[in-house]
């Protein structure tokens, strides 16, 4: 992960602002052509022939991360259209997807991304996700 401390007023405050951003156009510069693994093969066929998904990416030492892991989990119970995703294990997909923080929440229909949070999101706005 990349970190950057600048002070330089208002530009540098523009720079942190923008900094995902172009850490993300890198990532996907250098990974363009390489095979990414199918959706399948990352949470399974059944819950990838779905129309409606929602992913929810996390890192292992993203504290934000652990702090919403119960929520996530406890939907998962009750969502079958509602998966996990280590962005450690599949960076491939979170950058394909343009996640650039963590934790992120994506929304595939049919394939096609409609809908991507960054930041802790609040439950209700959760469920309103997975019933679309």
């Amino acid at each position: 992960m990349n970190v950057v401390i600048i002070v330089l007023g208002f530009s540098g405050l523009f720079l942190f602002l923008i900094w995902p951003q172009i850490m993300s156009a890198k990532s996907l510069r250098k990974n363009r052509g390489k095979a990414v693994e199918s959706l399948e093969d990352v949470v399974g066929v059944e819950v990838a022939a779905q129309s409606h998904l929602v992913l929810y990416f996390f890192g292992p030492g993203c504290g934000k991360c652990r702090a919403m892991t119960p929520r996530i989990d406890a939907l998962i119970k009750e969502h079958s259209n509602l998966c996990k995703i280590n962005s450690e294990e599949h960076r491939d997909w979170a950058i394909q997807l343009g996640v650039v923080g963590l934790p992120s929440i994506a929304v595939l229909r049919d394939g096609k991304l409609q809908d991507l949070s960054l930041g802790t999101v609040s439950t209700r706005k959760i469920k309103t996700m997975l019933v679309g």
